[in-house]
């Protein structure tokens, strides 16, 4: 069944999320050039822009995105539902990388944020192979 007006709500939506995806990794870095700096300060407020930016994204893919993909491609569902289950996890995560950086634990802090952008960076990853241009047709 046709749904021209989905299809192009998960179109504009999936070009959101990369985009989104990209500027993530963007704020990763600044992250990681501050801890390079040896700048706890530089590191809390690039951290806190970088959590900042992957709430909304996640608020997006959950109150948007997944629920148009979802009404396009029944069938990812399950995977759909497995990555808000992740979501849940990575704010729990957030929370604890907070807690580290509140502390001034710059090197417990920075091996945590790396294994969780590593992380981050597999979820993605199976994120965009759902959403490719192909899974639409």
């Amino acid at each position: 069944m046709m749904e021209p007006g989905l299809n192009l709500r998960v179109a504009s939506e999936t070009r959101r999320v990369l985009g989104q995806h990209a500027q993530l990794n963007s704020f990763f870095r600044m992250v990681d050039e501050a801890l390079a700096r040896s700048s706890l300060q530089g590191a809390r407020i690039s951290f806190m822009r970088f959590r900042d930016a992957y709430e909304a994204h996640m608020d997006v893919e959950e109150h948007s995105f997944f629920p148009a993909l979802r009404g396009l491609k029944p069938h990812l569902a399950p995977h759909l539902a497995e990555m808000v289950l992740e979501h849940t996890r990575h704010r729990e995560q957030l929370d604890e990388l907070h807690e580290l950086l509140a502390r001034g634990s710059a090197e417990p802090f920075s091996q945590c944020f790396t294994r969780f952008c590593d992380e981050l960076a597999r979820h993605e990853a199976r994120e965009e192979a759902l959403i490719r241009p192909s899974s639409f047709d």
